[in-house]
């Protein structure tokens, strides 16, 4: 309809972009001939308008679909097109970061990259464009970005496609996996991962299964990585193991973290709330929840949900601090529900309700707090805690 509209008054133009639009569909659909051919009426309309940004654009995508189609000769005239222009324009941004027409992913223009370092007309540009990614020591690449979930569920994507239990082929890949994950900041030695995945087997055994759940676990996260060629994610160090912190992963609860601190570092309280709003928006439910038991993962699990608490304290008394009483009962119910004894979150309830006047359900709260504290910890409340009581006890009396 809009491209019949743009037509009629002959705007090619406006047309290429609709079109440009259109391939688009056709390659995330896999009709990678019909997106090539449209591809190629689409560079010449924006010749035609002079428009060296549309040509780019509509070249990167001919330059990808030639490389998935293994068209050799095609794929390096239409690279070396490619980077020329993309030199020539200023446009290397088109490789670093997502725009309204490249690609979801911009970890898929990588392989090609890495190609073009081999093809000495552009060689020196290609490896310049790597660097500019942390690259350009990369011989090879799988072509999409790992995204990791931690929060509430554990879940793995290539690109957009979401690993299944069948992919894993084994659980201990899987378990292997999550363990690379807690431990990301560091090289974990192979005698260290043996103990904690296989403490009852003899080194024998365990070296035989740490072997085969290594190898099912690389095959998991690249399955098209060519034989013998050294895999991207999970990387060797002698005889230690690592995730690629490099490649380019994007993992929920570092995104997490990086927002929530931010926000309890912040002193504006406008700035704060975005921020924390922004992590907790990514906080579905516990760390690992299907490693609660591992005491590998225990320490960290507890660390994240203390943040996550403290996060939630945080976002309740800016919501004071501006009289939002009821976000504030909001926050606070969300932190009762993880932690029975964040004695600050009832508190804090007790006060918005003693401000929206709901007496009786501020004595609620103290009466759990008081119960909640007794049955876990064997302890009363803090005197802050009482003196709030006093407060709305007196204020009570007084309205008797």
């Amino acid at each position: 309809m809009a491209l019949q509209e743009t037509e009629q008054v002959s705007d090619a133009w406006l047309s290429a972009w609709i079109r440009l639009s259109i391939a688009v569909a056709h390659i995330y659909h896999g009709k990678l001939a019909e997106a090539d051919d449209l591809l190629a009426e689409i560079e010449v309309l924006f010749a035609e308008c002079g428009d060296s940004y549309g040509m780019t654009i509509a070249l990167l995508w001919r330059t990808w679909v030639a490389y998935q189609s293994e068209g050799e000769l095609q794929f390096l005239q239409h690279l070396e097109r490619l980077l020329v222009m993309m030199q020539n324009g200023d446009y290397e941004y088109l490789v670093q970061k997502r725009t309204l027409y490249g690609p979801k992913d911009i970890q898929q223009l990588v392989p090609m990259l890495i190609a073009a370092q081999s093809h000495a007309p552009v060689s020196h540009y290609a490896s310049y464009l790597l660097s500019g990614l942390g690259l350009e020591q990369a011989a090879y690449h799988p072509g999409y970005t790992l995204r990791i979930q931690t929060l509430g569920e554990f879940k793995v994507f290539l690109g957009d496609r979401e690993l299944s239990d069948k992919d894993w082929q084994r659980g201990k890949a899987k378990e292997l996996f999550q363990l690379l994950v807690v431990k990301r900041k560091q090289l974990v030695p192979k005698e260290e991962i043996m103990s904690l995945l296989y403490p009852d087997l003899d080194e024998k055994s365990g070296a035989r299964d740490f072997k085969v759940a290594l190898n099912a676990l690389n095959s998991a996260l690249e399955p098209g990585r060519q034989a013998r060629s050294n895999p991207f994610f999970v990387q060797r160090h002698g005889i230690s193991y690592g995730l690629n912190l490099a490649s380019g992963l994007i993992l929920d609860v570092v995104e997490f973290e990086a927002h929530v601190k931010g926000g309890l570092e912040e002193t504006n309280g406008e700035r704060a709330t975005v921020l924390l709003e922004k992590g907790l928006q990514l906080y579905h439910g516990d760390y690992m929840p299907d490693r609660r038991y591992d005491d590998w993962c225990i320490e960290e699990r507890e660390r994240i949900q203390v943040l996550y608490l403290r996060s939630l304290e945080r976002m309740a008394k800016l919501c004071v601090e501006t009289e939002a009483f009821d976000r504030a009962i909001h926050w606070c119910e969300r932190i009762v529900q993880t932690d029975e004894c964040w004695e600050e979150a009832y508190r804090l309830l007790m006060y918005c309700h003693y401000r929206q006047n709901n007496r009786n359900q501020a004595l609620k709260w103290y009466y759990r707090c008081c119960k909640e504290l007794d049955r876990e910890l064997g302890v009363a409340p803090m005197e802050s805690t009482k003196m709030m009581y006093d407060t709305v006890m007196q204020t009570y009396v007084t309205d008797l």
